[in-house]
């Protein structure tokens, strides 16, 4: 991102930036179909999972795992 150069989708796959490609056709049916499977989840579930990849981000492995532990295993 930094340098501005573009990534096809090949590159992004490579890279871990991209979970799956889907034709321009079926790229809503594919979103809404993400987006249901997020919601079945209750809203402090995903919150909580959003704040611990965020501060992981951050962190040496182990700190971030243990970080995750205590997320997820209270």
């Amino acid at each position: 991102m930094l340098t501005g150069e573009m990534l096809t989708a090949a590159e992004a796959s490579q890279f871990g930036l991209l979970e799956r490609v889907c034709s321009p056709e079926s790229l809503i049916e594919e979103t809404n179909t993400l987006a249901r499977k997020i919601a079945v989840h209750g809203p402090l579930t995903v919150k909580t999972c959003k704040k611990t990849i965020h501060a992981g981000m951050e962190l040496p492995s182990p700190d971030a795992l243990k970080l995750e532990l205590e997320a997820y295993d209270p």
